[in-house]
């Protein structure tokens, strides 16, 4: 006759304490109730403080228009505490967009764009000027530059995507590339523009799983960049695309709308008077979208935006209200309440991180060769990105 399996509470405690502290607080709430050992150790003030050092929680990444007495950048945790300051580099003029634990930042004369890696202060440089096939265009200072970034799924490619507006025609028109970050070309390359004239403003677009979505001029609609593919899709109808037909107010309320990233969901944000509601996408073949919050009215600007970060483990959402006072928020769901954490000043690019408090010393770096794709081989792309080798291999 077999043995039976080991009772969970025969583990040896050193074992057990190792591995309850690698695991997220929602799942050690559950874990209370295997015996009376483990929730003895769950209870443990001891425990509790490690496992709040083990996993701190999201951090706050805050890009500012302009330098603010020389910082560019904050990083600051949920209490609203500076645990990090970026120092604007020389002639850098404002913050574009925080993605991928990278900071893009735009100078000042040149409006030239870089990555900058805020742990290890390491730049890249992106090329200047225009792709080749559009070098017969005006200079880059008649255009309107948005720049943003992720990596493609399939290769690992950090891929940066640039739109420009030209601010010089009659009628709006777009120009679209794209560079590879340590790939072979050294310039921006071509792609077809979207077919419809994408919003480049706060907030009006977000990267998600190898695709750049972006609000769309054409009513409640939403254009997607492939990074992979490096094409554009069909655009998607959004949340409320149908119930603006014939609708006028809904209409004039496309400015008012914003997009954000929660649980792995795209999400768009409708701003009115009344609320503001957060729409998930939960079927992307359907265009199936839900409202699954409605929070209470924030009084803010009419330029602001207020941008939703993450979702904490006890279901608290912190929101970050962009070009305003820069009021870091939380909303709770089970009370509806809101709670203010810190004032910024106004802010016009956010991200979120993890980790910030290590940087890998080269001798790593080379030991990590063999472990991370081809394409990341060269050493200053990896000290570039070294963050989130760091973020990856520290789970």
């Amino acid at each position: 006759m077999a043995s039976l399996p080991p009772s969970p509470c025969s583990l040896p405690r050193d074992a057990l304490y190792e591995i309850l502290l690698r695991l997220p607080a929602k799942d050690l709430c559950r874990l209370r109730a295997v015996c009376p050992e483990w929730r003895s150790l769950l209870s443990d003030p001891r425990f509790v403080a490690a496992h709040a050092i083990r996993h701190p929680g999201p951090l706050i990444v805050a890009g500012y228009e302009r330098p603010k007495e020389g910082i560019i950048c904050d990083i600051l945790d949920l209490s609203g505490r500076v645990v990090m300051r970026i120092p604007a580099q020389e002639g850098v003029r404002r913050v574009m967009s925080i993605q991928l634990n990278l900071i893009c930042t735009e100078k000042r004369m040149t409006l030239d764009c870089q990555l900058l890696n805020p742990v290890t202060r390491a730049v890249c440089a992106l090329p200047e000027g225009f792709a080749k096939e559009h070098a017969q265009k005006r200079g880059i200072f008649d255009h309107k530059v948005f720049l943003s970034f992720g990596k493609a799924p399939l290769t690992g490619e950090c891929k940066v995507l640039r739109i420009l507006d030209n601010l010089s025609d009659i009628r709006p028109k777009q120009l679209c590339e794209i560079f590879t970050l340590g790939g072979k070309d050294s310039q921006w390359r071509k792609k077809k523009a979207p077919e419809d004239i994408v919003y480049l403003g706060c907030c009006k677009s977000v990267v998600m799983d190898g695709i750049v979505y972006f609000l769309s001029y054409l009513d409640g609609c939403i254009a997607s960049f492939n990074l992979h593919t490096e094409v554009w899709s069909k655009a998607l109808h959004g949340p409320l695309s149908s119930l603006a037909d014939g609708d006028s107010t809904l209409k004039r309320s496309w400015p008012h709308l914003s997009m954000a990233t929660l649980n792995g969901c795209l999400v768009v944000v409708h701003h009115s008077e009344a609320s503001i509601d957060l729409w998930f996408l939960m079927d992307l073949d359907k265009g199936l979208w839900v409202k699954q919050h409605s929070i209470p009215p924030i009084p803010i600007s009419y330029r602001s935006v207020i941008s939703p970060l993450s979702v904490l483990d006890d279901g608290r959402i912190v929101l970050m209200e962009m070009e305003g006072q820069g009021v870091i928020r939380t909303y709770n769901p089970r009370s509806n309440t809101l709670a203010d954490i810190a004032v910024l000043g106004s802010c016009v690019a956010v991200g979120k991180t993890f980790y910030i408090s290590t940087t890998l010393p080269l001798q790593f770096l080379l030991r990590l060769r063999p472990l991370v794709p081809a394409e990341l081989l060269d050493l200053s792309l990896l000290k570039l990105l070294d963050f989130q080798l760091f973020s990856y291999f520290a789970v």
